[in-house]
């Protein structure tokens, strides 16, 4: 199990530094990144081991086009956590552009694939803006 993490940890930190390093920047002062806060998260409620699990992820991202979502970030586990769990941040970038709708921004089910699991059950752990926890919960069977 703590092999498959350590290749979705890589796996995340290689496409994050993809990102990074392709965006364009126009000017260091326009551009913000936060944490957004989620409103719900969808997964199945049973997998199998062999399975790959999709989270979807829900919530305003914000109160115009400025904003948008930027990443998804893998957390490391604290002691309070469960053993058998994933925990993300899920990261937004605001930058104006001095052309931006007027339309409310959402994820809209913007998602992650897991896979590597071993039986039993798996928790999904989300940190908020406020440092509070969204979980969800899994059931993963042979």
């Amino acid at each position: 199990m703590k092999k498959n993490l350590t290749i979705i940890s890589a796996t995340f930190i290689m496409a994050g530094l993809l990102i990074w390093s392709t965006g364009c920047k126009k000017d260091e002062n326009t551009s913000n990144e936060f944490l957004i806060h989620i409103d719900s998260i969808v997964h199945p409620d049973t997998i199998q081991v062999t399975d790959k699990l999709t989270v979807k992820f829900y919530g305003e991202v914000g109160t115009n086009g400025c904003y948008s979502f930027n990443r998804f970030e893998k957390v490391d586990l604290s002691n309070d956590d469960p053993t058998i769990a994933i925990k993300f941040k899920v990261w937004g970038k605001y930058e104006d552009t001095g052309n931006c709708t007027q339309q409310i921004v959402y994820l809209d089910g913007a998602e992650v694939g897991i896979n590597g699991f071993t039986k039993g059950a798996f928790s999904i752990l989300v940190i908020q803006p406020d440092g509070s926890i969204m979980t969800g919960l899994v059931y993963v069977k042979e």
